[in-house]
């Protein structure tokens, strides 16, 4: 009995140390962590030529896991719609499938091979025009020569799924009896290693926990591959996603790739954990639901914050003057061809996949000709039209707790809210909380203005340690300091401190305009400005803002950020070419 529970106590130090280790950044070892767990086994591997390498290591641990395979099936995107199907496969009289002077035996995935003319993506002889397979024709004629592989091309889509859920019945279908299916994906696209790794974490919690309609807002080159992915685990019970590892062009090359990085997951669907271990073990049903709750760590929720916002003043002066509303201020962030130095289309990979984006709209929100003069030497209003252009850009929260919201008046401001609910976009203000459900975590959002209402330190900190005992995650959006100081004050600092000690998760702050110092205190992030985000102040210190990444779960709490410069002139935004930490 000494040695059961000693050996169980191990083994939930160990689920507790793998899981703190993903989310630090360093994936489990699938020479490890791979066991065979029956003879149809589920991968995700990249088809990005950079990662051949660590491809082929996949493939030899698979033989040394599982002996050999009957079939292969890869299920690959058709990158660019080469097929004039939703779905291919092989011809039908095609044997083998070829790249370069790899050959590999195949046949097709009925009903959808064509049976009377050759396609744009397979010649006659099987040569593939299709570079999402491949990398893995040349692993299998190396590693399982013997094995038949069925090429399956999907047209990439977001919803609806039901052709996913035939292909998924189809291959669970196959009779042979040791059957390999790989999806091959690549991941996040066009974005800086800081913000690809946030996509890639909520990427593979939705593998993990996700369910179908989740596939339609994650960051991949085929969506619904991985979509076939998880009904085929459901449907073997393989339940589980183990990442094995992760790779993107920036950590390999050791420098910034740009809008040419791209990510790369290795994965595989296992059956739960629970149930190896309590075979393993022979213990009870109590023991065995410890042991789930240990190897099932919270989820992370992935957010974006961004700095003092709004659409006024000389953003409508510059846009009025190039084109109005399609101008080029409003357009920046859609142009298809940039300087690899330079946002657009970035702007729009990076806010899009992740769970929240979160700004300070630091502006009332008024009808055209509809805000009164309020009397205020500085006054502030952004037109109801732009809203939908928010909205397209991913914002999803908006703090209106600040000293601006009101500059037309009580009852404008009180309309507002909701202005933004229509588009979708949560808005919040004084001393106000939101909750979010986000894949089983249920995240508190507090709101703080300290410059236009009173603040309450004592009664806050009663509601975070309140929210934190009802399993909450707090984080705290606080709307104070002083402008145009680039550094925070030690007023600042002390409520950020307490606040941490009450069990906030994470501290951001808006209001000075310009960049502030970030501090980690009691492993918890502080970010005490984060500069200006949309705003037309010519001022050089206002020029420089930051974009604050962060994942946070019940058991950590990291964020990245990287700087961002705007052109006083003709407002075009760049990244710094120092890199973030």
């Amino acid at each position: 009995m000494i040695i059961r529970s000693f050996l169980l106590a191990w083994i939930c130090c160990f689920l507790v140390s793998c899981r703190w280790e993903y989310l630090q950044g360093v994936p489990i070892s699938w020479k490890d962590a791979v066991y065979s767990s029956g003879v149809f086994e589920i991968v995700v591997l990249p088809h990005h030529g950079i990662t051949g390498k660590k491809i082929d290591e996949f493939y030899q641990s698979l033989k040394t896991t599982h002996g050999l395979f009957d079939t292969i099936v890869i299920v690959s995107p058709d990158h660019f719609w080469l097929s004039k199907y939703k779905i291919e496969s092989l011809p039908l009289w095609v044997r083998q499938m070829c790249y370069g002077t790899s050959c590999v035996l195949s046949e097709t995935l009925l009903p959808y091979g064509t049976n009377s003319e050759i396609g744009r993506i397979f010649s006659a002889s099987g040569i593939t025009r299709e570079h999402g397979i491949w990398e893995h024709i040349i692993r299998i004629s190396k590693y399982f020569p013997s094995a038949k592989v069925i090429p399956v091309l999907l047209r990439r889509k977001l919803v609806p799924w039901m052709e996913e859920y035939s292909i998924a019945n189809r291959i669970a279908s196959l009779e042979d009896s040791r059957i390999l299916v790989v999806t091959s994906v690549d991941f996040s696209h066009h974005v800086r290693e800081e913000f690809a790794r946030l996509h890639d974490i909520k990427s593979v919690e939705i593998l993990n926990q996700g369910t179908l309609e989740d596939f339609s807002d994650i960051e991949v080159d085929c969506r619904n591959c991985l979509a076939v992915a998880k009904l085929l685990s459901e449907k073997k019970k393989k339940t589980s996603f183990i990442l094995f590892d992760r790779t993107s062009v920036d950590t390999i090359s050791l420098s910034w790739a740009g809008i040419n990085n791209t990510s790369h997951v290795f994965g595989s669907f296992q059956i739960p954990k629970k149930t190896f271990l309590a075979t393993l073990l022979q213990v009870s049903d109590e023991t065995s639901k410890v042991i789930t709750d240990i190897s099932s760590q919270s989820s992370t929720g992935v957010f974006l914050f961004m700095g003092d916002s709004h659409w006024t003043r000389g953003f409508l002066y510059y846009d009025k003057k190039i084109n109005g509303y399609s101008g080029k201020v409003t357009s920046i962030l859609y142009q298809q061809y940039i300087p690899t130095n330079h946002l657009s289309v970035q702007y729009h990979r990076i806010f899009s996949w992740v769970d929240d984006v979160i700004i300070n709209f630091e502006s009332a929100l008024s009808r055209e000709k509809n805000c009164p003069d309020s009397g205020k030497e500085i006054q502030l209003s952004t037109n109801q039209k732009y809203l939908p252009w928010f909205r397209d850009l991913g914002i999803t929260m908006v703090n209106i707790a600040n000293n601006h919201s009101h500059d037309c008046g009580k009852k404008i401001f009180e309309e507002s809210y909701d202005q933004f609910a229509s588009q979708e976009i949560s808005a919040f203000w004084y001393n106000h909380f939101v909750m979010r459900s986000i894949r089983g975590n249920t995240y508190v959002f507090l709101w703080i203005d300290t410059i236009e209402a009173h603040f309450d330190l004592e009664n806050t900190k009663k509601q975070l340690i309140t929210f934190t005992a009802s399993g909450y995650i707090p984080i705290v959006n606080i709307h104070w300091g002083v402008e145009y100081k680039t550094w925070h004050n030690l007023r600042q600092e002390t409520i950020a401190h307490e606040l941490i000690d009450a069990w906030a998760r994470l501290i951001i702050w808006h209001h000075p305009h310009v960049v502030q110092e970030k501090e980690i205190y009691r492993w918890i992030p502080i970010y005490y400005s984060l500069g200006n985000f949309l705003f037309d102040q010519p001022f050089p210190e206002t020029l420089e803002w930051l974009i604050v990444g962060c994942e946070v779960s019940t058991n950590i709490t990291r964020c990245s950020d990287v700087s961002v410069y705007r052109d006083k002139k003709d407002f075009s935004l760049s990244f710094t070419p120092a890199e973030a930490e």
